[in-house]
């Protein structure tokens, strides 16, 4: 079971109080705490066999260098809404991405990140998953998925602190704490990755031992290696790993569920064309938008960021009747 709020199980199991201050006003200095300071279990035999395949790295990072990561996430970042509707409620509060174009000194960082926490034989996937959850936000137990994740997971954490638990999927009993600085690096792999269940706490919930962990907003930047057999020339995943909405390494099959069901009939998706055919139109498809209609291709400013059809185009049409839309077909003409 979970381990008990404010008590102190054992000194191997509990950080040092004297952590407290120092957390909060920073990054930590790798290699200036024992490893309790920052990983806490249920007991030796957890610890032991966690070692080397649940690792924390404090201060990985500089502060300019979190400082560089987040300046360039961010304006992707604020685009998004946070979500609170996780398809299977294992997110809350949440909003992410999917990158793989970084700047010459972020390509910098992720290099090191690569170095310290894959093996020369692993192959990482060539998108970098970023995580952003508000303060209210967090990650209920999972285990990722080992036909889109391989071995092997990093992430370096940005802004705020946060305490990962990993529990054992067959033994409860069996426990892991990590807690993650602003600017540190966390690793999972083997058994830690295979055989534990990962989650971040919510802030009522943000305890490391006896010390209160106060969430903020939470930043992760997070490498993962291929599939097993994924490797160069190989297979790649069949399935997309994140979309903006609905698909996240948790989330796989709902956004395609969606997309094969289509809107509902009699209903205009929110992402379709909303604008009354023309006349003409109107005659040659019996009216207007059927059941389930496509929505147009032919996007352009504020009402495209809505997901809302521009409307006709100016100047005369383009050879289609409808709405005239340059490129790509409207529901207008085709009335499909």
């Amino acid at each position: 079971m979970a381990p008990e709020r404010g008590r102190c199980p054992d000194s191997d199991s509990f950080q040092d109080p004297a952590l407290g201050g120092m957390a909060a006003s920073g990054h930590l200095a790798l290699g200036t705490l024992p490893r309790s300071s920052w990983v806490r279990g249920s007991g030796p035999a957890v610890l032991s066999r966690l070692r080397d395949a649940a690792l924390v790295r404090p201060g990985f990072l500089s502060t300019a260098e979190e400082e560089t990561l987040s300046r360039e996430l961010e304006p992707e970042l604020r685009r998004r809404r946070y979500e609170y509707d996780h398809w299977d409620a294992a997110i809350h509060g949440f909003r992410e991405t999917e990158k793989s174009r970084w700047s010459e000194a972020s390509r910098a960082i992720l290099q090191r990140v690569q170095v310290a926490a894959f093996s020369p034989g692993q192959t990482l996937l060539s998108s970098v998953h970023v995580l952003d959850l508000e303060p209210r936000g967090y990650i209920k137990p999972h285990v990722d998925s080992i036909k889109f994740c391989g071995a092997t997971i990093a992430g370096l954490s940005l802004l705020s602190p946060s305490v990962m638990r990993l529990v054992h999927t067959q033994e409860p009993g069996e426990w892991l704490e990590l807690l993650l600085e602003p600017g540190s690096l966390y690793i999972l792999r083997g058994s830690a990755r295979y055989d534990f269940s990962h989650e971040i706490l919510r802030d009522e919930e943000s305890f490391f031992g006896g010390r209160r962990v106060p969430r903020g907003r939470r930043i992760s930047v997070i490498c993962r290696s291929l599939p097993e057999g994924m490797g160069p020339g190989g297979p790649q995943p069949t399935a997309p790993l994140i979309s903006s909405a609905s698909k996240s390494p948790i989330n796989r099959s709902a956004g395609l569920l969606k997309r094969l069901q289509g809107p509902r009939p009699g209903v205009l998706s929110r992402r379709s064309c909303r604008q009354p055919p023309r006349a003409g139109a109107a005659a040659a498809s019996g009216g207007g938008h059927r059941e389930r209609p496509r929505r147009c291709s032919g996007w352009a400013g504020s009402r495209a960021r809505r997901g809302l059809c521009p409307g006709p185009a100016a100047g005369p049409a383009s050879g289609r009747a409808g709405c005239g839309h340059r490129g790509g077909s409207c529901l207008h003409s085709s009335g499909r």
